[in-house]
């Protein structure tokens, strides 16, 4: 090997040796300069609005206010920490069905105290009740 080609290897090494350390030393004092790559984009959860006991009521209340079966139905409905207390009377077993459905599927709902009765004065109902 000439003196020349000595000469570029330990050019070329040291230029290879300069990489691998500087690349290393990242995570030191070159960050803190602010020559390190910014930090990946992190995605942000999407924040739901909290739901409250009011805003439960309320929409379960719409909910039966659609439904034809429920519309004259004297029910109340008291929410307290996502628990859903249905008391009142129902025309029929379907109704009482419809009922608890719409509770169901309402947002924030974390269980249902079904306490509706059948109508006796109803044609459906049972001579029991």
């Amino acid at each position: 090997m000439s003196m020349k080609s000595v000469g570029r290897m330990s050019f070329w090494g040291a230029v290879a040796f300069g990489a691998i350390g500087f690349t290393a030393g990242l995570g030191g004092a070159a960050r803190a300069q602010g020559y390190a790559t910014p930090p990946a984009a992190t995605v942000q959860p999407t924040v739901q609005p909290a739901v409250t006991d009011a805003s439960i009521t309320a929409d379960i209340h719409a909910k039966m206010e659609e439904m034809k079966l429920l519309r004259r139905a004297q029910v109340t409905i008291a929410t307290q920490d996502g628990v859903v207390t249905l008391t009142g009377t129902v025309p029929n077993d379907f109704a009482r069905d419809q009922a608890l459905e719409a509770v169901r599927a309402t947002p924030g709902v974390v269980r249902v105290n079904d306490q509706l009765r059948l109508d006796i004065s109803s044609p459906s109902a049972p001579t029991r009740n």
